[in-house]
């Protein structure tokens, strides 16, 4: 699956992450429900930070779609909140 982060670029992961991501989207989507700013500030961090560990970034000539779509790195709590779809950000 492709993976892109907004204003950074595109990773591929293999498809055995997506539950990983899954457990993570649903940690900050509960963060934001609650208002829970510095949880969502932790777990948005943590799910970034997964996607480029485990990815493997793709170069800025791929122009393939992506699977997934993150805010930028640096969004807010209100940023995310916005874009967050009823899923969360990862589908499924």
């Amino acid at each position: 699956m492709i993976v892109r982060i907004l204003g950074e670029g595109q990773y591929h992961l293999a498809d055995r992450e997506l539950s990983r991501l899954n457990e993570l989207d649903g940690r900050l989507t509960r963060a934001l429900e609650a208002g829970d700013r510095p949880g969502f500030e932790t777990d948005f961090a943590e799910l970034v930070a997964y996607v480029r560990r485990h990815g493997v970034a793709r170069g800025p000539d791929y122009l393939g779609g992506s699977d997934i779509v993150l805010p930028a790195a640096d969004s807010d709590f209100d940023d995310v909140r916005v874009v967050m779809g009823v899923d969360g950000l990862v589908p499924g």
